[in-house]
């Protein structure tokens, strides 16, 4: 099937069961309706049909009736709170497209709710041990994702102190985190007692990396979070496979390399994939020449991982969403061909965005798709992250190309 066939099939079938259970409970960005308004948006832009305008309408009038009227009490995380609901509303709002919905005025609002968010937990966070510190500063589920939408936020809150003061604090963990990783190097015995270093984009260095370089390019003479990207950087470092034979060179979360284990998948959540881009972005920010060609390293011995078992671990259930899935391993191979432009990267993308079209092929499945739950049962799913919104913005991604700056993708922290 065509790429174009499929996201119109995607659409259709978005357009029938948004309004339906179990899908209209959740409003969230990564995983509910909040993502669903910017693959209409960039539908737009390839289609140039204005009754996409008006989906999106439709879409965020239900959002923000859901959050005034409805019992469901909604968070202020990046995943499934106001902060990444948010986010997606700045980026719509940056388009100047919907004067109707007074998208500012909400903003507005959702940036006073975050701000005393942050009063709050700069309030309690030196109470805690480490362990509870660190699970504060989760990307998609703690205030890191906060802190991102401050910063995207940021010419139009007042407060910027706040801003410095909660990065300022946030990077005080992760040097402490990576001082940990560093203690524990040499241990060969586990105890429950010990930490565990994450080092995903989802929950762990990764994102830490990719969100401290969007603050210093901002406050480039901040010490403090510039020590903080430097620490992160060595920590994940500290987890590089010793095994030159081994395919995968990162774990995803470990008490150290010794007793790591890394058989990992390729994707956007955990792996090599996003340790390389967010090494690659680190050492451009610091102007370091030994980052960059480390990530380059990384990144081109994915390039071995060239089929399904070898780049998603277990070619029997998989499945095509942006999380751990083809489109991100696709996407992420693209990311990597615009900066080195190595035609082997290319050929990877394209062939994992066959395969992600491959992967609609069930009859039960939204246009096709199916994703796999915790429990490893197959499921319907809409969200972005992980189910058929997320895959057909990376279609649209792939028909429009260079002809739109839309920026769906610094969702994923992958601008």
């Amino acid at each position: 099937m065509k790429i174009e066939e499929k996201i119109y099939e995607i659409e259709n079938s978005i357009y029938i069961n948004w309004k339906k259970q179990p899908f209209r409970s959740d409003i969230s960005l990564m995983t509910g309706l909040s993502g669903i308004p910017l693959f209409y948006y960039m539908l737009y832009l390839y289609s140039d049909e204005k009754k996409y305008l008006e989906y999106i309408e439709k879409i965020i009038e239900y959002i923000f009736e859901h959050i005034n009227e409805s019992d469901q009490k909604i968070g202020t995380t990046f995943s499934s709170g106001v902060s990444g609901i948010g986010f997606m509303l700045n980026i719509l709002e940056k388009t100047g497209n919907f004067k109707n919905l007074d998208l500012e005025d909400n903003l507005l609002i959702i940036d006073e709710i975050l701000l005393d968010t942050v009063d709050y937990f700069l309030s309690y966070i030196d109470n805690l041990e480490h362990k509870q510190k660190v699970e504060q500063i989760d990307f998609l589920h703690g205030v890191l994702g906060i802190a991102y939408y401050t910063l995207e936020r940021f010419e139009k809150i007042s407060e910027k102190n706040k801003i410095v003061s909660l990065f300022e604090k946030i990077s005080e963990i992760i040097i402490s985190d990576g001082q940990n990783a560093y203690d524990l190097r040499d241990v060969t015995e586990i105890s429950e007692s010990f930490q565990k270093t994450n080092l995903g984009l989802a929950h762990g260095h990764v994102s830490y990396i990719l969100i401290l370089i969007k603050f210093l390019e901002k406050f480039p003479q901040n010490l403090k979070v510039r020590e903080a990207l430097i620490e992160s950087t060595n920590t994940i470092l500290l987890f590089e496979n010793d095994n030159d034979k081994s395919f995968c060179k990162f774990p995803s979360i470990a008490v150290n390399k010794k007793t790591a284990f890394y058989n990992i998948h390729l994707g956007w959540c955990y792996g090599d994939q996003s340790v390389s881009y967010a090494l690659y972005k680190a050492g451009n920010l610091l102007k370091d020449d030994f980052l960059i060609d480390k990530s380059n390293q990384i990144a081109l011995s994915t390039l071995k991982r060239n089929d399904i078992e070898s780049a998603l671990i277990n070619k029997d259930r998989y499945d095509a969403g942006f999380c751990h899935g083809t489109a991100s391993v696709a996407y992420n191979h693209c990311k990597w061909y615009k900066i080195t432009k190595d035609k082997n990267f290319e050929d990877l993308y394209v062939k994992f965005t066959k395969e992600t079209l491959l992967k609609a092929k069930y009859d039960d499945g939204l246009a096709g798709f199916m994703k796999y739950n915790g429990e490893g049962e197959l499921v319907q799913a809409i969200g972005i992250l992980d189910g058929i919104t997320g895959i057909g913005v990376f279609l649209l991604d792939n028909i429009l190309k260079e002809k739109s700056n839309f920026n769906w993708q610094s969702i994923f922290l992958l601008e």
